[in-house]
């Protein structure tokens, strides 16, 4: 009975999941545009995160959704920045934290000066999940059809733990974001070869620097080898993915070290 109420919100998520992804599936193709797809997102997510912190707040009285341990900290130590000019705030929180926390005190800095609030992230993740959505059917069309592309997208942009973090103060929402929107815009510069949208990928790459180093890495190496492994690439591609290559085997060991942080328990 204590739990009456997460219970409901379970089950029903997952009949309207099911529901949901069941009626997308039974279209004609000329349904299958991005301007559903936004306002499927935009519906079911908001229906959603609103839920969740109903129930947070009948249960916490708070609107962390169970889960303030690295929440409750962004949320505390942002509000004690507030008064600062953006550059002190930056120089007062890496006088004891690293850069790689850095990113979701970024993120809510400006968003709290409108209101210091959980619940403003809420709002703005809402529409980083749309976003995210668009990319991932960007992404998926390289691939498949337009249908399944959209429904790879809803699929993942409706998913209960995708909503979950959507309605909690963690960064996983936006670093999601920002390793989908990399990789749709370096797919772009594959297909018109505007160095522009190279730029523009480049720049969400380096902004997981704030958030994963090792994700940027990965992402580079991945790319890398694949525009070297490529036979459509380019000469100029595959000289650059070659420097990419070399860049990050120069930097083993700061690699390495990255990799023992987050692989304590071996990489078995």
């Amino acid at each position: 009975g204590e739990y009456l109420l997460i219970n409901f919100l379970s089950i029903f998520s997952f009949f309207t999941y099911y529901i949901v992804l069941n009626i997308n599936f039974n279209q004609n193709g000329k349904f299958y545009k991005r301007k559903t797809l936004m306002i499927e997102v935009l519906l079911y997510s908001l229906v959603f995160i609103v839920l969740n912190n109903i129930t947070s707040y009948f249960y916490e009285s708070d609107f962390f959704i169970f889960n303030k341990a690295d929440a409750l900290f962004y949320h505390e130590h942002t509000i004690r920045m507030l008064d600062m000019p953006i550059g002190k705030a930056i120089d007062y929180y890496l006088s004891y934290m690293g850069t790689d926390d850095l990113g979701m005190i970024l993120v809510l800095f400006p968003l709290y000066h409108i209101s210091e609030s959980n619940l403003i992230l809420n709002a703005f993740y809402l529409l980083i999940g749309i976003l995210t959505a668009l990319s991932i059917f960007n992404i998926s069309k390289n691939f498949m059809s337009h249908k399944y592309a959209f429904l790879a997208s809803l699929s993942y942009s409706l998913a209960s733990f995708t909503i979950y973090f959507q309605s909690i103060g963690l960064k996983e929402s936006f670093m999601i974001a920002l390793i989908v929107f990399s990789f749709d815009f370096y797919y772009r510069f594959v297909k018109n070869k505007n160095i522009i949208h190279l730029i523009i990928s480049l720049s969400f790459i380096a902004s997981l620097l704030l958030f994963r180093p090792a994700v940027s890495a990965m992402i580079l190496v991945s790319i890398g080898i694949s525009s070297l492994l490529s036979k459509k690439g380019t000469l100029f591609i595959k000289v650059i993915s070659l420097f990419i290559v070399l860049g990050l085997i120069a930097n083993a060991h700061l690699i390495v070290s990255m990799v023992e942080r987050y692989m304590h328990g071996g990489f078995e």
